[in-house]
Parts: structure tokens; sequence; C-alpha cells
């Protein structure tokens, strides 16, 4: 069951530590004075590292969260998969771990004490041995997560969803419109799914990824999940990963927002999220369309609205091994049953740890560069060629190089 097992309950990093809370589901980043406080002993990450200040360090320890796709399986088809998915038995699965190596995987991320583990896939409730996956993550100290379609829940294995801290269930639209971007027809059985779940007391949220041509199915959303109890909404945006990467850059900008939504949606979240009264969480690439606004930045940070952390707080890990900064964006050869060798090398997800120093403008002089840090990076590149390049969905881009044609007229 899903008490049965007691997660990590802190790691020590360069500047102190991280505390986990379970009520409220928290990471708590502290200081090494703080760390002191609650009784932990000084570490060695407290003094030098690899021969450099802490002040030098430019990532964690080990990521705080793995995106772990344990499989490429899907019957579903969608037309915008971001794994390229497809049914049991195709070429493309062939190549996978499979049940012994993500058990290899899981305790090679236990040894570096990461703390959830988001399960995807394809569509992981196709695999057997899902949950035994999921107990062992449990039991090696960590919190697995699960993200699917929600089409093979149903009432004789509801039960066993209780071992994950959460189960999002993915749904883009009411009705006719949820195949806005999957192509498929699949509402009722993922709303089944989901209020399968939620009678059974699992926490629960819903997934919806936003697109201009769904940005008004939104509030419907939100309706469903404040009528179902969910835990949690959270909005993704559209990517050209897997499949939507066969997108050319200008077809892909035909599914990103609009100018004239870009700059409404935070004011309309606000909205929905004050009427529907759901815990909401945000996406770090639909970041850009937050700090466009001008808000607090203090209040951002407080909250945890920031921008990409892939490749430092998040790592993704493809159904055969390969790891990449997050779970939409390119490998690099590496793979994830070594990651001890390669995790701290001056060389491993440059463009994601250092985007930062190298930005261009007008993300160079922006207020929001440290918590915004660049966008979506994984779009820069689709529709640029080039990873170091501002996310071109940003409102504040788009009004700079606007501003730069009109000028050179």
């Amino acid at each position: 069951m899903k008490n049965e097992y007691e997660p990590f309950k802190f790691r020590y990093e360069a500047f102190g530590g991280i505390i986990q809370m379970e009520r409220p589901n928290a990471l708590i980043y502290v200081d090494q004075e703080y760390m002191q406080e609650l009784g932990y002993p000084e570490s060695p990450l407290w003094r030098k590292y690899d021969g450099k200040d802490i002040a030098e360090r430019t990532h964690l320890s080990a990521p705080t969260e793995v995106h772990l796709c344990l499989t490429n399986q899907c019957s579903a088809g969608c037309t915008h998969c971001y794994t390229d998915s497809a049914p049991l038995d195709s070429q493309l699965s062939r190549n996978e771990l499979g049940r012994e190596g993500m058990f290899k995987v899981l305790a090679k991320l236990a040894g570096m004490k990461v703390f959830h583990i988001a399960l995807g896939g394809g569509e992981s409730t196709e695999l057997p041995w899902l949950f035994e996956v999921a107990h062992i993550a449990r039991g090696l100290g960590m919190v697995p997560n699960l993200t699917t379609n929600g089409f093979n829940v149903n009432e004789q294995n509801v039960r066993e969803f209780e071992i994950f801290g959460q189960v999002n269930v993915s749904i883009d639209g009411i009705g006719d419109r949820y195949g806005v971007h999957r192509g498929i027809q699949g509402f009722d059985q993922a709303e089944r799914g989901l209020r399968l779940l939620r009678k059974a007391g699992v926490r629960v949220g819903i997934n919806m990824v936003v697109s201009r041509h769904n940005f008004d199915d939104m509030e419907s959303i939100f309706a469903l999940g404040k009528k179902v109890g969910v835990h949690q909404l959270e909005l993704l945006r559209y990517k050209p990963s897997g499949r939507a990467a066969a997108h050319s850059p200008d077809d892909f900008l035909e599914h990103d927002l609009d100018d004239a939504q870009a700059w409404e949606f935070l004011p309309t979240i606000t909205q929905f999220a004050k009427r529907y009264k759901t815990p909401l969480a945000i996406d770090c690439s639909l970041t850009p369309y937050i700090y466009c606004h001008k808000p607090d930045p203090k209040k951002l940070n407080h909250l945890g609205v920031t921008g990409c952390y892939g490749g430092d707080m998040l790592c993704g890990v493809a159904a055969d091994g390969a790891a990449s900064g997050c779970s939409f964006s390119e490998g690099e050869g590496r793979s994830i049953l070594n990651i001890e060798e390669w995790w701290d090398k001056e060389d491993t997800f440059v463009y994601y740890r250092h985007w930062t120093e190298m930005a261009p403008e007008p993300c160079r002089h922006c207020d929001y560069l440290s918590l915004c840090r660049g966008g979506c990076h994984v779009v820069a590149k689709h529709v640029h060629g080039d990873v170091f390049t501002p996310d071109p969905g940003c409102p504040l881009v788009r009004q700079y190089f606007d501003d730069l044609k009109k000028n050179a007229i």
C-alpha cells in the first residue's frame, strides 16, 4: 500500500541540503546552518567540490526528479505522441531496457538519492510489471508518480494505483475536443479512469497539453477537475518532440499560442484558478507567458514558478536508458546506467546548465532571466535550429524582434 514505505528525508547539497516533506508534499532547500540545526552532521560537500568553492557549483549532486519512460509501447496511436510510441512488439520496443533493466535504473537513482520518479511511456499501464516497478521505487526510498491515458484503469486494478504518490490522467479536451491533438477519441475512457482513481482515494490530477487549438477549452478542463475533485491540474505546452517533431518550424508555430493567447494566458488561468479553486501546476515551458506580465519575482521564486532546470533538478530517461536534460530533448549519448560517471562532468548538459551565462538578447538583459532561464530550449532548437536562442513563443521575445524589423524599415 502507499504508506508501506518511507521516502528519503533529506539529501546533502553544496549549499546545505534538500529536505523532503510529505504534508505538504514539498522539497525544501535549506542552507548549511539550518541543516545543522536539524541535527545533520557536516557534509564534505560543504567544504570543497572538485577543488572549487561551493559558490561555483552549477548543478545539484543529482536530479531531484527523473522522468522515466518505461516503454515506448502504446496502443492509442496519438498523432502528437512525444515518444513516437507504437504497439507491443514493434521494432521500436525491442531496444528497451525492460523489466530487469529498469530495476537496475531504479537502484542507480536511489543510490544518488533522487526523490521522485515520474513514470510514463508510451503507456506504462500496458506493462504487466508496472506496479512492481512502483513498489521497488518505494522500497528504495523514492516516490513514484505516474502519467497515464487512463484507458487501462478499471475496478479490478484501481486499488493497485495507491502505490503512486500521484496519478495524472492526460485529457486535452472534453468530449469530441479530446482528440484535438491526439487524433483519436478516448474521452469517455480517460474520464472513467480519472473518476475510478478519485473514488478509490488515489491522489489524482489532470494533465492538459495547451496549444492555440485548444486554448479556449481550458475552462472546461478546470470545470472537470472541480467536478471530479482532482488534487491538481497541470498545464503543459505543446512541444516538438516524438511524432510532434515531424512538424516543420512553421507548422509547429501554428500549434504554439498566438500573440493574443500568449498575453492572455496568465490572466485566463488566474481567473479560472480562482473560480474553480483547483490547485494548479504550470509546466516550466509555459513560464514565459507568465513572466511577460512582469509579476513580483520574489513571489514567483517563493511559489516555485521557475523556468527550465533540465540537466539539474530534472533528468529524462528514454526506454532504452538514454539520458537527456528533460524528457522532451535529445540525448547526448549517455546511459543512465552509469550516471555517476558523467553527471558532474563539465560537458554534461551544457545547453541547460549554462544557458543563462550565454543568453542572447533580449533574454540577456531581461529582469527575469534567472527565473525564466530562456523558456523552452526544445522549442527554440526546433524552430531556430540552435538551442542557444530565445524561446520564440515568449511575448517579450516576439515584441523585441518585431521592433527590430520595424526599426530596420
